[in-house]
């Protein structure tokens, strides 16, 4: 029950002081490769709302039935979990997040980055919630660099890779993402692709480490529909007609 699947998670997770070790040095790689590239001009550009509160929960209800299982399978937090974690204090997030509650671990993560302004340990439970596979975590990791968040600051590597890292774990509408890779300049894709190859090594390494196996990769349903809407909306179908 959810008893064992937490003694279980204690006993066989990372220890804490090496994973933010690697937290800390996966946030050190991308401050590193930021001063060898032109960052883009932000100015005049208004951020996006936070795609991991109100605003991609909007549509869940209306969801066809197979998307919504497939979400919650994946540590997508309904309005009444997101709005139950809302509702606690640090100290009880964490209770849950060490007890391998993964919604707490986000809403923790979340909390202590542009709350509390605290980017290590946020980020060490963001990646760790991301280990379990949760697409509600990738989703959070690539929005807080995608204009730069609280003490975040605008990252274009950081963000395309991790939503490479989501596509590489199932998430199809991550490649949504993509286009924005135009902002990159020539030669610099490989950037993201390494950047991705050590995000993805950390989450693995600590599912690996948890369950002994290593993190699978799952086609979610509907991959279908966007190969559909492509061909049906693209420019040359627009002209044929």
């Amino acid at each position: 029950g959810d008893a064992n699947q937490s003694a279980e998670h204690m006993a066989s997770s990372q220890p804490k002081t090496d994973r933010k070790n690697n937290t800390e040095a996966l946030l050190q790689l991308a401050e590193t490769i930021k001063p060898n590239v032109v960052q883009p001009d932000t100015t005049g550009i208004v951020p996006d709302n936070n795609p991991g509160s109100d605003n991609s929960r909007s549509d869940f209800e209306s969801m066809d039935p197979e998307f919504r299982i497939y979400f919650e399978g994946t540590s997508y937090l309904t309005d009444e979990k997101f709005y139950r974690y809302t509702q606690m204090d640090d100290t009880q997030l964490l209770a849950l997040a060490e007890a391998g509650d993964v919604g707490a671990q986000i809403r923790l993560g979340m909390r202590l980055i542009m709350t509390h302004n605290n980017v290590a340990d946020g980020m060490d439970w963001l990646i760790e919630a991301a280990s379990y596979g949760s697409f509600e975590a990738l989703r959070e990791l690539r929005w807080l660099y995608q204009w730069g968040h609280g003490p975040l600051q605008r990252d274009d590597f950081a963000f395309l890779a991790w939503a490479k890292v989501a596509y590489m774990v199932g998430d199809w509408q991550a490649l949504w993402h993509q286009g924005a890779s135009s902002r990159l300049a020539k030669g610099e894709y490989i950037i993201v692709d390494a950047l991705a190859a050590y995000y993805f090594d950390e989450i693995n390494t600590r599912h690996v480490l948890r369950t002994g196996e290593n993190l699978q990769v799952t086609i979610r349903p509907g991959f279908n529909y966007v190969l559909d809407q492509y061909l049906n909306y693209s420019p040359t179908n627009e002209n044929e007609g």
